[in-house]
């Protein structure tokens, strides 16, 4: 992601978990992440990038203090 236009791009925030890493038949990753149930726009944003055929670039940033879901 380029930091030139970073303020042009919509940027979906959110803390999640990650429930799941496996690997596909076919070599790729499959990476499943859990939400609190509260983060309903979210969940349709992220429709709306996959209806609109969109590649996410993703940043994550580990947080080790526990924080309620």
């Amino acid at each position: 992601m380029s930091s030139d236009n970073t303020e042009n791009e919509q940027l979906i925030k959110f803390s999640a978990q990650v429930s799941k890493v496996t690997t596909m038949a076919d070599g790729g990753l499959r990476v499943v992440l859990d939400m609190a149930e509260t983060e309903i726009d979210v969940a349709r944003q992220f429709m709306q990038a996959k209806q609109a055929g969109a590649i996410l670039e993703i940043v994550a940033v580990p947080v080790t203090e526990k924080k309620e879901w």
